[in-house]
């Protein structure tokens, strides 16, 4: 390779590419993003789990419908179900929670990822379509520690952190006021103290 030839590949190399760098800079943005959620992730575990808050609470973050249902068994048991009602299918979903409650590994509590499938049987009522009241099949399919899954589904979650400890703030002051109540009218003020 010639001189010439030398330094013009090094001048090549020594130029930036300003849309590489606008990528570099904006996974690292989005890494810094991640760490954030996954700090506040850990924290809110710690906080938690520092004050033995282990009162099991689930809050539903969304219902996704299954378009293809999972068993094609699964008709006929919805057809017995249907009784005396016109049988016109099953409905399929998959719910999404974020939970705090005991993780089956490490038998502690900590803020969970589940999904849960659930199929109702759809019948005639009156000439409407109808779901059952409770699914036929309730089974949960994952629960994972959410600082365990991978990053996209982390990302994907984060958004519904806030209002989980929002829900599960109003979900444990209703507890205690509910406990307070029945303290309170059970109290006897003709029992006297020694």
């Amino acid at each position: 390779m010639s001189v010439l030839s030398k330094k013009y590949t090094q001048s090549i190399n020594d130029q930036t590419d300003p849309a590489l760098e606008d990528l570099v800079s904006e996974a690292q943005a989005l890494f810094k993003v991640l760490d954030s959620i996954s700090k506040k992730i850990r924290n809110l575990e710690k906080k938690l789990d520092e004050n033995k808050a282990y009162f099991p609470f689930k809050y539903s973050v969304f219902k996704e419908k299954i378009l293809k249902p999972l068993s094609t068994d699964a008709s006929n048991v919805h057809e017995q179900q249907a009784e005396s009602y016109v049988y016109l299918g099953y409905n399929s979903y998959v719910e999404w929670y974020l939970s705090w409650d005991e993780d089956e590994n490490s038998k502690r509590f900590r803020l969970c990822l589940v999904s849960q499938r659930q199929e109702f049987t759809v019948v005639d009522i009156e000439g409407y379509p109808t779901e059952s009241s409770s699914p036929l099949i309730n089974e949960i399919v994952s629960k994972k520690p959410l600082i365990e899954t991978d990053l996209s589904t982390r990302l994907k979650f984060a958004e519904y952190l806030q209002i989980f400890i929002k829900r599960f703030q109003e979900h444990l002051q209703c507890y205690r006021t509910s406990i307070e109540r029945q303290h309170l009218d059970s109290f006897d003020d003709e029992v006297p103290f020694y």
